[in-house]
């Protein structure tokens, strides 16, 4: 477990704001399917989405990517971590929630939800929804040696649209595999 000193280093790796650029990476496209590819991970995303790099803003910082749909019908971000010394992926929710909810009392936005332990297709994962506002979000963790991935995602604020949403960020997630595994 990272000491105090460090814990603030990490909330902050993992909390960064990111600004999304103009250039997109393209997936790439096999037998029907969309493969999206980074140095630590695979995820299978909707054939129609667009992927835009973000600026890493922080040394841990390896890549962050928004992966969008058309009409904003959903946008999943993910972001992808070296950290030295490793952390687990329930150190990260513990650390980003704790932050979260120093943020979410000076803003009045009221209590993070419980990090709770979840599975991304096989793999131990922590996660949790942080407040944002007046919006609904959920936030998880997967790690591996010093890799830490994460993966947010933001709910429609129509809750007819949210189900459908929901289905689909799982879907999209149950396609994750650690490269190299």
């Amino acid at each position: 477990m990272p000491s105090i000193g460090s814990a603030s280093r990490y909330a902050f790796v993992l909390l960064a704001a990111l600004a999304t650029s103009g250039s997109c990476r393209t997936a790439q496209e096999h037998d029907g399917a969309t493969t999206f590819r980074t140095s630590s991970f695979l995820l299978g995303i909707p054939s129609n989405a667009v992927v835009r790099p973000t600026r890493a803003t922080d040394s841990g910082l390896v890549a962050g990517y928004s992966i969008s749909g058309p009409g904003s019908s959903f946008t999943l971000f993910a972001y992808e971590y070296r950290l030295v010394p490793a952390i687990t992926s329930r150190q990260a929710a513990r650390l980003a929630h704790h932050s979260d909810s120093i943020q979410s009392a000076a803003n009045d936005w009221g209590v993070p939800g419980p990090v709770k332990e979840d599975t991304i297709a096989g793999n131990e994962a922590w996660g949790f929804e942080p407040t944002c506002g007046d919006c609904t979000m959920y936030r998880v963790y997967l790690s591996r040696g010093e890799t830490l991935v994460a993966f947010e995602y933001v709910f429609a604020e129509d809750q007819q649209v949210v189900p459908r949403q929901r289905t689909l960020y799982r879907r999209i997630l149950s396609s994750f595999h650690w490269r190299g595994a």
